[in-house]
């Protein structure tokens, strides 16, 4: 075999390992962006995940606080929370546009809707605590 003919037959080696190692550099990038939209995802969906769970002990917590103290900030944190912020309603909207599982969607409706059923029973409670301080109806 002559040298002309091994120059390019290295040459031609030299290239085909020069394309699959630009081809795997590529593959390994994007298989890394995948990874970590994915944790990114997850990290999302734990948060919004965790704002519902916080939100729902967030308002039995503050009637607690406010009929064991009768201090209205407990009061104005409540409804500021009902009427205002809706942490469980945006954590759920989150969740959904993170392409939850609608198993999932369901079980997180559910509880959503237990909590806020106790919004009454908890205004009542309310209600009696303003009621012996003789606050007016509002």
């Amino acid at each position: 075999m002559s040298q002309t003919v091994i120059t390019r037959v290295s040459v031609v080696a030299a290239a085909v390992l020069g394309v699959c190692a630009i081809g795997s550099v590529i593959l390994a990038c994007s298989t890394s962006s995948a990874a970590d939209a994915a944790v990114t995802q997850q990290s999302e969906s734990l948060t919004a995940a965790a704002a519902v769970q916080d939100s729902s002990k967030f308002l039995p917590n503050t009637i607690h606080a406010y009929t064991a103290t009768c201090d209205s900030t407990w009061l104005d944190a409540y409804w500021k929370e009902v009427n205002v912020d809706q942490t469980q309603l945006k954590a759920l909207d989150k969740l959904k546009a993170l392409g939850t599982p609608d198993a999932e969607i369901a079980l997180v409706n559910e509880a959503h809707a237990k909590s806020y059923d106790l919004i009454n029973r908890e205004t009542r409670a309310m209600r009696l605590v303003l009621d012996a301080e003789k606050a007016p109806p509002t």
